[in-house]
């Protein structure tokens, strides 16, 4: 087992690759835009309704009826785009990554080979989460029984004890078996290795690994998270300066816009305005991170995956 690669060249190989590549990563992510175009144009459909309906009962249950069956297409388009999206990002990544011959466009074709496995390592997943879960209920009934049993703890201090044991015990559980399975997904596209056996050779390949493994996801996500929070921050108190502004700062907070607008059977269309700006912004500035940015943190894996294997 050779030595592992280090965090620092590991995030400045994403980087390069991450830069090299954002113009196919980009092409792929843009996809991403189609459900929250479809989802925010809905949600403004219902917005506009009582505008347009004047109280009329038969227009607004008319209106509601055609909304519900945009709904059934839209979901399926969400579910599509949300669950192979990033498997064909990753498919990309995991190829440039070894100068695959395949990987010089983003015009690749959609994974449909690979939407059943897919599925089934997320159930595999959520299976796994279950099965913590239980782990911690388990934990927090004996912690119960034993402290009033052996100790003749208090109602109250039962209840912690058994409440804290038990929900330590599931997220402690889930994230050394989420660190230990976090491959899956990459044996899938790779290497073809499906449902419990991309399980069993993910944990292989963290096996002696774990704290190194754990160590660079988690700063990973930390370093995605908090750039995230400080970018909707500042995309937040700007929407939230734009809509006082168009309003002549006649509202002292968001409460009076929001109560005002559901109220009102029939806002004004200024209102209207107010709250398309102020969603389309909030709805836009996700997706928005999702494209630009989110594709350096999905490289980042990649070549932590890739640096795995070439340890072994």
């Amino acid at each position: 087992m050779s030595s592992f690669s280090p965090i620092g060249p590991l995030m400045q190989q994403s980087w390069r690759q991450f830069t090299r590549d954002w113009r196919l990563t980009a092409g792929i992510s843009l996809w991403f835009l189609l459900p929250i175009g479809l989802d925010f144009l809905r949600s403004i459909f219902q917005t506009a309704i009582p505008m347009f309906s004047n109280g009329n009962t038969g227009l607004v249950s008319s209106f509601l009826f055609l909304s519900a069956i945009i709904a059934l297409p839209a979901a399926v388009i969400n579910f599509i785009v949300y669950f192979l999206t990033p498997v064909r990002l990753y498919r990309l990544m995991l190829k440039r990554d070894t100068q695959h011959p395949d990987a010089t466009s983003s015009k690749s074709s959609w994974p449909w080979d690979l939407l059943g496995p897919f599925l089934w390592i997320v159930v595999l997943f959520i299976l796994m989460l279950l099965g913590c879960l239980l782990a911690g209920v388990m934990t927090g009934g004996i912690t119960a029984v034993l402290a009033h049993v052996a100790f003749h703890a208090g109602r109250t201090w039962t209840a912690i004890l058994s409440l804290g044991l038990g929900s330590l015990t599931t997220v402690l559980c889930s994230v050394y078996f989420g660190v230990l399975f976090s491959q899956s997904i990459f044996l899938l596209i790779e290497d073809d290795v499906h449902g419990t056996g991309a399980f069993k050779r993910s944990a292989q390949l963290v096996h002696g690994r774990w704290w190194s493994v754990f160590g660079r996801l988690f700063l990973n996500q930390l370093i995605m998270g908090l750039l995230f929070l400080s970018v909707f921050a500042i995309v937040f108190a700007l929407s939230v300066f734009l809509i006082w502004t168009i309003s002549g700062f006649q509202f002292s907070n968001l409460n009076q816009i929001f109560g005002q607008f559901a109220s009102n059977p029939a806002p004004s269309s200024a209102l209207v305005s107010i709250i398309f700006i102020f969603g389309l912004i909030i709805t836009l500035v996700p997706v928005a991170f999702q494209i630009c940015v989110s594709p350096y943190f999905m490289t980042y894996t990649v070549k932590l995956f890739h640096a795995l294997k070439a340890s072994r």
